[in-house]
């Protein structure tokens, strides 16, 4: 029996792991393995389905490859400096079926020390977000309702030494304008992990993501 290798356990969910302009490495594609299943998880017992029928119905898997593209970095836009730049860590999810992941987080990073389980989890946290953009571009109307009162800083969980960007993967201070597409990233990360902030309007957040996505599964 051949032994399961992230690519191939990935391809059981319709996603593709490809090299770019860098390579996978064993850490990250093992924190992109967890990614894929504990979103695929939660669909499956949100929708009544397995596990891998819940994503690739939830992503559109069955009829084309999600590939998650490794690369050195990327260009975009910053809405704060108005010009183009170049990122060489995170993710960017650049249509319904493809994500760039470059540099993820590594052990004793940037914002103190930083353990090699707390930099796994944020790498983690940071392919669950690109999959929330990901899950929205493949389902037109998810996260376009988003209320006001969510689209802010406010109401996430904690910030933890070395763990900044945690929970809140993509804050408002990043844009010009606060986008409503990277709050829904973020609640649906919180919504993986049924994790959110306590403070307002952190309950607010779950009450939303529950009922968007019993609505969604509700007729699939």
């Amino acid at each position: 029996m051949a032994k399961a290798t992230p690519a191939s356990v990935l391809a059981m969910f319709g996603v593709l792991l490809r090299n770019g302009t860098a390579n996978w490495d064993t850490r990250d594609a093992l924190a992109t393995v967890t990614a894929v299943v504990d979103v695929a998880v939660k669909m499956g017992a949100q929708a009544g389905k397995t596990a891998i029928d819940a994503f690739r119905t939830g992503f559109n898997t069955y009829g084309q490859f999600l590939e998650i593209r490794k690369m050195v970095n990327y260009p975009y836009f910053n809405e704060n400096t108005q010009k183009w730049e170049t990122a060489t860590d995170g993710g960017l999810t650049v249509n319904s079926h493809l994500i760039y992941i470059t540099r993820l987080a590594q052990p004793s990073g940037d914002n103190g020390y930083r353990s090699d389980a707390l930099a796994f989890t944020i790498a983690r946290n940071n392919i669950v977000h690109e999959l929330g953009h990901a899950f929205a571009s493949s389902n037109p109307g998810v996260g376009n309702s988003i209320p006001g009162s969510l689209i802010s800083d406010y109401g996430w969980p904690a910030k933890i030494d070395g763990g900044y960007y945690l929970w809140r993967q993509h804050p408002c201070t990043w844009d010009k304008i606060c986008k409503s597409s990277e709050v829904y990233a973020d609640m649906f990360l919180g919504w993986v992990y049924n994790t959110w902030g306590t403070d307002f309007p952190g309950p607010k957040r779950m009450e939303y993501m529950t009922t968007d996505m019993t609505s969604y599964w509700s007729t699939r």
